[in-house]
């Protein structure tokens, strides 16, 4: 939600606590194509297994090679071999486990781990409780508290690595940074921002090779964008109610129909974080939005609103001239646009 605000439906299922992908499965019974091929799934998790494997040796001997520990800094805590099993119970402990290990770094005991391994946190919204696994949190021991860890089998390209996979794991990083800030508020600890500033590492995977990076990312951005949406969570509760009451006083969220009259604003992003994204995309062509050509379209051909009036507009010709002088202002740059493409080829 953090990433469109301005999607009604999307807004109104964060509020609710559904995800996409359970709408997409459970109301349009339809596979939901969220997540990584088989494949992938495999790379990840040979490549995480390694850096997991003999008490995480070779994570740690990365972050020493890059000066982020010392070598008698080994103490790690697998938080599932603590707490083994796949139960509620199970996940339960495992909440407690990670519980007990935070306080013993807040209150500066010197054997806190300085590597904490699927540890489970919290974030809350409107009552409601999401859980999340961060891959891996660490600390020397000088450290006050932990810096949140995302490995990705993705391939470290430097410059060249795909924007849009960098963006998502910084996503992920910076969720287990404000349920890090939770925790700790919890706890009594402040302030939150110098204890746990918008941090976190991503290990990435050497191309063609099972070895790892580590790239130490600013999470600024990220951690605003969902301190924000928090924070306007109760008025944006009060907007989804207001929006299904709008479509019929017995609207509900699993009805078909309701959801396809919710707004959306569809982006090329969406395909990023979103599994109602495909769906999303169908309703945009159906309205002829411009956004089908990418985000700089439909502010550039805003005045038109559809790129069927986008086409009238440039034919310039027959019985749909210019509406509103916004209209004149699009016809003359479409035709210059047009006159340089003809030029160039």
């Amino acid at each position: 939600m953090a990433r469109n605000p301005a999607c009604g439906l999307l807004k109104s299922l964060t509020m609710a606590g559904v995800s996409p992908a359970r709408v997409v499965s459970a109301v349009y019974g339809e596979p939901s194509r969220e997540g990584q091929s088989p494949f992938a799934l495999g790379v990840g998790n040979q490549f995480e297994a390694g850096l997991f494997e003999s008490g995480a040796a070779r994570l740690l001997d990365l972050y020493r090679t890059a000066g982020r520990l010392q070598l008698a800094e080994c103490r790690v805590a697998d938080v599932p071999g603590l707490a083994p099993g796949t139960s509620q119970a199970a996940m339960e402990r495992r909440h407690t486990v990670s519980d007990q290990l935070l306080r013993r770094k807040l209150a500066g005991d010197p054997a806190a781990p300085n590597l904490i391994i699927k540890p489970r946190l919290v974030v809350g919204l409107l009552g409601l409780t999401f859980n999340i696994e961060p891959d891996a949190l660490l600390a020397a021991d000088e450290d006050s508290f932990y810096t949140p860890i995302e490995i990705k089998s993705y391939p470290d390209r430097d410059g060249k690595t795909d924007p849009v996979d960098v963006r998502g794991a910084c996503r992920q990083a910076a969720v287990a940074v404000v349920a890090l800030r939770e925790d700790a508020r919890r706890f009594g600890t402040a302030p939150l921002e110098e204890l746990i500033p918008a941090r976190g590492d991503l290990v990435l995977r050497v191309p063609g090779s099972l070895r790892a990076t580590l790239r130490p990312m600013t999470l600024a951005g990220e951690v605003d964008s969902l301190v924000r949406a928090l924070a306007a969570a109760p008025r944006d509760l009060d907007e989804a109610e207001a929006l299904l009451r709008a479509i019929s006083p017995a609207a509900t969220l699993d009805d078909p129909a309701v959801l396809d009259h919710l707004p959306t604003n569809y982006r090329e992003s969406c395909r990023e974080f979103c599994a109602l994204a495909r769906r999303c995309k169908e309703r945009a062509r159906c309205a002829g939005d411009p956004v089908l050509l990418g985000s700089r379209a439909r502010e550039e051909y805003a005045a038109a609103g559809t790129l069927g009036r986008v086409l009238e507009l440039l034919e310039g010709h027959g019985a749909a001239p210019p509406r509103t002088p916004a209209e004149r202002r699009l016809q003359a740059q479409l035709h210059e646009a047009y006159r340089e493409l003809r030029l160039a080829i």
